[in-house]
This record gives C-alpha cells, structure tokens and sequence, in this order.
C-alpha cells in the first residue's frame, strides 16, 4: 500500500492544477488501547472541494430519490408481547444457541418475550427490529448491504456513552469499530445470516492499530465486511456511502488488516473461516469497476444526466485525473487509496 504521504501529496496536486481547493482530513476521534493510551481507528482519507469552473454547467433537474435507510422514530412501546410468551418458545427453531450474547434478542424477536431485555436491550431491539424488517423481500446479499448502508448512513464514529456497543450504534448513533461490528452482527443474527465478529488490528497508513469488523457468509462463501471504515470520514457533511470493504476476500483485507486465528461463532470457539471469493465485491457485484479514466469519465456523465448529486466510483490500476469534475457542479469529494484500488466517493451541490 502506498505511503499516505503520497497520496495526500499526489491528490492536493492533482486537485490544485485543477484549480480545485484541497481541505486537509479532519480530526478523527481516538479510540483507548486501554485507559492511558489512544489510538486512531479509521483510515486516513483525503477531503477536497470540488470548484466550479467558469464554463456553463449542465443541470438537470430531477427530485431527489427516497433514502432507503431512513427508519421512522420508534417507540419501544411499540413492541407488544405475546400473551403467554413461555407457550410460544416451544414452536419456534432459534439459529442462536444459548450462551451466544445475541440469543436473548432472538427469543425477543421471535417470540415477542421480553422478559430478558434491559431497557437497553428494549431500545436496541426496537430499532434493529425495524433495520431488519425492512429487508423481508430483500436477497441475503441485499440484505447484508442494506444493514450496512442503514449504518454507515446513520452511524458516526466517535465516543457516545456506549462507544463498544450495539446500543451505541442503533441507539446513540455514535460507536466505534466495536459497536459498529457488534450492530451488525445482531441484524446478521435476527435475518440469520451466518455472521461472525473479527478481531485483530489495521494499518491506516500511518499506524497500527487494533480493530474488529465482520464476515458473512453468503451462498456457501465467507466475505469480510468492515461497516466502521466503510463509514469513510466523521463528517456528516459528506455522507458515507463507501463500499471498498463490503464482501471482500482475505487478500484484500491482507492489504491492511490482520486478523487472530479464532473467533466466538454460533457454536462457540471457532477457527476463522477462509475467504477467497471476490465475485461478490460491491464494485463487482452492484456498481461497476472503472478500468480507465475515459470509462471513469463516461460513468459521472452518465450518473450526472440521470441526476445523481451522490456518486461513488472504484478506479483499479489507473490514478484518476478528477479535474473535469468542477465543469458540472461544486462539492466535495473523499479519495481513499488501497494498493490498486482508489475509491472516490462525490457529493455534489
């Protein structure tokens, strides 16, 4: 992976011949390797504003598509128990076992037994219920993504009260890597889909640092998930629509990340599962990887007539020439580099 020296140095250049203005990466909050020490947790990206030129815009005019993700506020008085919750358990197969952390949100969701929640607990199902929820014509793969993009949208990294939590995620919307893995694996669990919580550390380029994040497994193969930098920058401003870490195999994350050899699983202690199967990569899977600056070219035009305002795009083997991107519109732009791969995520006004 390249220095991220060169990558902020190679990126302002590109961007100030351009004639664009470069906005040097935010603070980042810290994450306590213990209760003396902090660390940061996210990968360093570059933030840059995107000019506008002195040459007529083209402007479309179109209504803003719906968002998806965007759940209506929840009351947990909302969730009804059944009348007589201990008559029902006998009639539904669990997919948890008994000792997992989660099992007690699956008999509560299952069964409308409620019994064994916490009000935290309560506040957390109530939100992960309607996460879920929204995914019952969804495929396991659509659903895998959509719980991602609900989080990455919703969810900004930093400390709340319950940084290392589900809660800190789905309810205070604000966590670390720790609450973002630990939320998705309680959607993963609830849709039971085969989900399992990684721990190890990662190179953001300039440190090495401990982190956690998911694998999936989806038609018989595993696949890393990493929703936390995913989640690309603190700011809300830009928005986190980014996907370089969504279904991908154990040799991209070794670009980076390492992981332990172990893992806590559905059946207890198990040994972490290989992942060698790359179809299944967003930018192979959903959106198209770009080969070449005229296809990157061609895609923002054709994105940008359609009215897309948010567009992300993934160049493999080529560094993208940016510049013709004020010619349309101003806003901004994240460029987050790894190895081969550039991803460049814009949001325009």
């Amino acid at each position: 992976m390249k220095k991220i020296e060169y990558i902020l140095i190679s990126g302002a250049s590109m961007l100030l011949l351009s004639g664009c203005s470069v906005i040097l990466p935010k603070s980042i909050p810290t994450l306590p390797a213990n209760e003396e020490t902090e660390e940061e947790n996210l990968p360093t990206v570059l933030e840059v504003e995107v000019s506008e030129v002195s040459v007529e815009k083209q402007v479309v005019e179109t209504e803003e598509p719906l968002d998806q993700t965007q759940l209506e506020p929840f009351e947990t008085s909302n969730l009804e128990e059944t009348e007589t919750a201990a008559e029902t358990v006998g009639s539904y197969n669990f997919y948890l076992s008994g000792d997992d952390d989660n099992y007690a949100y699956e008999v509560a969701y299952k069964t409308g037994d409620y019994s064994e929640l916490n009000e935290e607990q309560m506040q957390v199902l109530s939100i992960a219920a309607q996460v879920v929820g929204q995914c019952a014509e969804l495929s396991d793969y659509e659903s895998a993504l959509f719980v991602h993009d609900y989080l990455t949208s919703t969810t900004t990294y930093g400390f709340s009260e319950n940084p290392y939590s589900e809660y800190g995620a789905l309810v205070e919307n604000m966590a670390v890597c720790q609450g973002y893995a630990y939320a998705y694996k309680l959607c993963m669990d609830l849709l039971e889909i085969p989900c399992i919580t990684v721990g190890g550390s990662a190179n953001n380029g300039e440190v090495i640092l401990s982190h956690a994040w998911n694998m999936i497994e989806l038609g018989g193969q595993w696949y890393h998930v990493d929703v936390t930098w995913d989640d690309a920058t603190t700011s809300t401003d830009y928005g986190s629509w980014c996907h370089l870490y969504f279904c991908v195999n154990d040799e991209f994350m070794n670009q980076n990340h390492t992981w332990t050899d172990l893992v806590q699983g559905i059946g207890g202690i198990e040994a972490i599962p290989s992942s060698t199967d790359f179809s299944l990569f967003y930018f192979n899977a959903v959106s198209q990887m770009m080969y070449s600056q005229e296809e990157f070219e061609g895609a923002f035009l054709s994105g940008f007539e359609a009215g897309l305002r948010k567009m992300e795009f993934c160049c493999y083997g080529f560094e993208p020439d940016t510049s013709f991107i004020g010619t349309y519109s101003a806003g901004s732009m994240i460029y987050q580099q790894l190895g081969d791969y550039i991803l460049i995520y814009i949001d325009l006004q």
